[in-house]
């Protein structure tokens, strides 16, 4: 082959550059307003849920109360964080500095009530079955 045969391959294939760079930015460009909207539209709805008034149903209960209701209504464990964080968020008062271990003490000396299923911060509460 000759490079005279070679030009007008040449050519097409940097042609064929040319236009798929230029799709490439269009296609970015569309892309990246894409991404603004959604980021747009999840700062609009987390703005809004900040606004939203919190349950307080849990308001005047004790921390085992509180927790047993709160187990018996999600049906699953819950590490003592998670109970903490949730007791607090719907009314439980504390004047407690240090809520979480609180929380961890009070429900391992309710253990006619609770149950705790592993070990480490990865332990998790459960109801105990046929508790009184």
């Amino acid at each position: 082959m000759t490079n005279e045969a070679l030009t007008p391959a040449i050519e097409q294939l940097e042609e064929a550059h040319k236009l798929a760079s230029h799709n490439l930015a269009r296609a970015q460009a569309e892309v990246e307003k894409i991404e603004e909207a959604l980021r747009a539209l999840k700062m609009e709805i987390s703005s809004d849920l900040s606004r939203l008034p919190r349950r307080q149903d849990m308001l005047g209960l004790g921390i085992v109360e509180a927790a047993e209701k709160f187990l018996a209504e999600v049906g699953v464990p819950k590490t003592t964080k998670e109970i903490a964080d949730e007791l607090i968020a719907r009314g439980v008062k504390t004047k407690s500095k240090r809520y979480v271990p609180t929380v961890y003490a009070t429900l391992d000396n309710a253990s006619r009530t609770f149950t705790r299923v592993g070990d480490g911060p990865k332990g998790k509460w459960t109801l105990k079955q046929g508790r009184k």
